[in-house]
């Protein structure tokens, strides 16, 4: 049976898990995420936050906000320290403002999508198959 997560019962927009234990959530501009049963809103995310999105592989996914228009990243690890201190985070390189949208390892500014990650496929769509841990513009075919 559902019941409401103490602290998180009114004023949340976005909500998404990361594995087992680690949930984060946006709350009332704010992000907050769990560690067990345990919710912490995080240091220098306060406010500002409009989206939050996961993605990564499965063994080691990442955390991504997007705060006053900019995109920021952690890897799954930084929840060993929430409670205690700010995580060590990345705002990806030309994503720093001007971002509408997240989603998994990508984001929609300026009307063009941007990817980083894993590219084994091609899945980042810039005609190579190398891992970029960076944004790189997604190129459509025409």
């Amino acid at each position: 049976m559902a019941a409401p997560v103490p602290g998180l019962t009114n004023d949340v927009s976005d909500i998404t898990e990361l594995g087992i234990e680690y949930a984060c959530a946006i709350k009332g501009g704010g992000l907050w995420c769990r560690i067990g049963a345990t919710f912490a809103e995080v240091a220098g995310f306060e406010s500002g936050v409009s989206a939050i999105s996961v993605g990564g592989p499965i063994f080691a996914p990442s955390l991504c906000v997007l705060k006053d228009g900019g995109v920021w990243c952690w890897q799954g690890s930084f929840f060993m320290n929430i409670e205690t201190a700010a995580p060590s985070l990345v705002v990806m390189p030309g994503l720093e403002s001007g971002v509408s949208a997240i989603n998994g390892d990508c984001a929609l500014k300026d009307g063009g999508a941007w990817c980083w990650g894993a590219n084994d496929r091609g899945q980042l769509g810039n005609n190579s198959p190398t891992y970029s841990a960076v944004p790189v513009a997604v190129q459509f075919p025409p």
